[in-house]
């Protein structure tokens, strides 16, 4: 029993949900309260000095500490130890008491505790429960007996009423758990009513000490990207966006599914759907949300979207992946081989009707048949005439409308990288792949620019016959463009870097953006980009958002973040002026371009923007608590869609969901 740990974890804090840091690195800014019976928030705790010159947040976190023993003793057999007793007793007649202890670890002063709890499952109750003592710590739960119990320390921690049975009890313990250390309490009766509380030796959980640590970033930094809206969608079930996406009247559309029931402001749906499209106005209001692809008990249904845009004319275009059959609105996709992915594009009008939808699957041909291997759609993007380009990754053979085409790859099971174009009828174009190689290729990011050319980001590998986007290493990131009728016109690979390009878009006069997650070191702009490569398993990434003529020429570039921490670029926007607006995590306080951003050693989500030049205009960090996804419209505002796992902070406000996910949506200022 001695020596077991409780395992980490985000939690619902309780009275901490009421107390919200948000200053220039300093100061209390006291929000809603918890309710009649919200503890008193905590003393001030000295933590670790941040960067000057930032607006800081606070966020709480709950943790166990390590269980290091419990026993009861009793006055009728005082020299008995129960310590291996899968109950703990509290009685005063006959007399009972029970002890626990605990260690716990945190040195570290940038996590300072500021909050501890007691907690306890009490399986028959008492109208008048035990008082909570802190006791010395020299004691061992295989010797404690009657005799040799600790005296109680000082007044109670706390002395419960009446204690129902089946219920679990908690103790603020606060005041006498700051620091690390052993730390050991006493239940002692208060009346002759007792109680029976779990002990760490039965069959569920034993007494579980809980601290609360604050984490303070910094939040912002530069000026703009105000915080215009913030709304909170969801029911008891869990709502998860994965794309959103801006439309022409200046509403956004968002891309989710749902588990159990879901509420996207449209009023509960009950039938789970593995899809769900919602229109939200420019004030967030709720237009209109359909849900698709509903469960189906004892089959595999599933989908994943990988991408979301809407045409000029409203309509709303997703590609992903998918397995099973489902239907997304017009007829039942092509099977799959049990969970194994398939590609999927569909159309679907301004009001949410499908409009159609496509299936495709890849083989790897054999003698006689055509074995099953995955396929997935990562990006999708849209042009003036409204069609529909998408691109993702691809093993053995597919053939999307046009012939088949092969991976390449010349090591089993790498992923070779497809695009391809369709009409707005859903009308296969064009469609390319740069082979697998030794060690894969995948398409990540779309755009289009004003004359209907295609921007396509990723990584690249070289292949023995087919590279022409001049990668010459493993997994190597690359912007390349082919005009409208899917002829490659030129391509830029970070060649001596590797990881991700998961952003491009198309700036004013079709000059392009994109931006990169690597390691290694590469030229770019009249200068090297170097992160740390000697151990990928330590995920040093750096960010490079960069710049390039319509024609591919270097422009400039801009290297974001600490080439030995771990940061990442997932999205990046622009508006009609150019600025664009990146999207990512980071693992510990870095410079965007503005000033330090996040926390010295926890992970943090951020926004930025950067004017045409690259010139940072303004960074955000936001709570590691959301999952988001990121579109920016023409005026340069900037929508974030969130899975608000549970609870989360935003500017000082505590956000919690009504089930265990909701959908909650900000909007930024330019």
């Amino acid at each position: 029993m001695q020596g077991r740990a409780v395992r980490w974890g985000r939690r619902s804090l309780g009275w901490l949900s009421a107390l919200v840091l948000c200053t220039h690195c300093g100061g209390v800014a006291e929000q809603e309260q918890a309710g009649p019976e919200a503890a008193a928030p905590p003393e001030a705790v000295k933590a670790a000095p941040l960067a000057t010159g930032c607006i800081s947040e606070t966020i709480y976190e709950t943790f166990g500490s390590r269980r290091e023993g419990d026993a009861y003793v009793d006055a009728a057999r005082p020299t008995t130890n129960f310590g291996n007793d899968p109950l703990l007793l509290v009685d005063g007649s006959p007399q009972l008491a029970s002890y626990m202890k605990f260690s716990v670890t945190n040195d570290d002063a940038y996590f300072p505790i500021v909050g501890a709890t007691l907690n306890m499952s009490v399986l028959d109750g008492s109208t008048d429960g035990p008082a909570l003592y802190r006791t010395s710590t020299g004691w061992s739960e295989d010797t404690l007996t009657w005799n040799t119990r600790p005296a109680p320390q000082g007044d109670p921690l706390g002395d419960l009423g009446n204690v129902e049975s089946n219920t679990w009890v908690t103790y603020d313990v606060s005041a006498a758990v700051r620091s690390s250390g052993e730390y050991a309490f006493a239940l002692l009766p208060t009346g002759g009513n007792g109680v029976d509380i779990e002990s760490e030796e039965s069959r569920n959980i034993g007494p579980m000490l809980n601290l609360t640590r604050a984490i303070t970033y910094c939040s912002r930094q530069g000026t703009g990207g105000a915080l215009q809206g913030v709304w909170k969608y969801g029911g008891p079930g869990e709502e998860m966006p994965s794309a959103v996406a801006a439309a022409p009247d200046g509403g956004w559309v968002v891309a989710a599914r749902f588990y159990t029931s879901g509420d996207f402001g449209g009023g509960p749906v009950n039938a789970p759907a593995y899809l769900v499209l919602a229109k939200y106005g420019p004030d967030g209001s709720h237009q209109w949300s359909r849900s698709y692809v509903p469960f189906v008990t004892g089959g595999v249904p599933d989908i994943t979207v990988g991408g979301l845009a809407v045409t000029s004319l409203g309509n709303i275009l997703i590609a992903g992946s998918y397995s099973g059959s489902p239907d997304l609105g017009t007829g039942a996709l092509p099977a799959t081989y049990g969970n194994m992915p398939g590609v999927f594009i569909a159309k679907y009008s301004p009001n949410g009707t499908p409009v159609w939808s496509k299936g495709f699957l890849a083989g790897t041909p054999q003698v006689g048949s055509l074995e099953k291997v995955p396929a997935r759609a990562l990006a999708v993007a849209t042009d003036a005439s409204g069609s529909l380009i998408v691109t993702g990754r691809f093993s053995g053979q597919m053939d999307l409308g046009g012939g088949v085409l092969d991976s390449g790859a010349t090591v089993a099971g790498r992923e070779a990288l497809f695009v391809a174009r369709f009409s707005w009828e859903g009308q296969h174009l064009w469609s390319r792949v740069h082979g697998a190689g030794n060690t894969g290729s995948e398409g990540q990011a779309l755009a289009t620019d004003s004359t209907g050319a295609v921007l396509l980001a990723g990584v690249a590998s070289p292949h023995p016959t087919n590279t022409p986007l001049g990668v010459q290493g493993p997994r190597t990131p690359f912007v390349a463009k082919y005009s409208p009728t899917g002829a490659l016109q030129w391509s830029r690979a970070l060649n001596g870097g590797q990881g991700t390009m998961r952003g491009v878009v198309a700036r004013p006069g079709d000059a392009v953006a994109f931006t990169a997650t690597f390691t290694g070191s590469f030229p770019f702009a009249g200068r090297t980009y170097s992160a740390s490569l000697d151990d990928p398993y330590l995920s040093r990434t750096d960010i490079i958002l960069g710049a390039l003529s319509a024609y591919g020429s270097d422009q400039w570039g801009r290297q974001l973040g600490d080439p030995q921490t771990g940061d990442r670029a997932f999205q990046l926007g622009v508006d009609g002026q150019g600025r664009l607006t990146l999207r990512g995590d980071l693992s510990a306080q870095v410079d965007l371009g503005g000033g330090p951003i996040g926390h010295p050693r926890y992970v943090s989500n951020f926004v930025s923007r950067y004017a045409a030049d690259g010139s940072h205009l303004w960074s955000r960090g936001m709570d590691p608590n959301l999952t988001p996804v990121m579109a920016v419209n023409s005026a340069g505002e900037t929508m974030i869609a969130n899975h608000l796992f549970r609870t989360g902070t935003v500017e000082g406000t505590f956000h919690t969901a009504n089930g265990p996910g909701d959908l909650l949506l900000l909007k930024l200022a330019p």
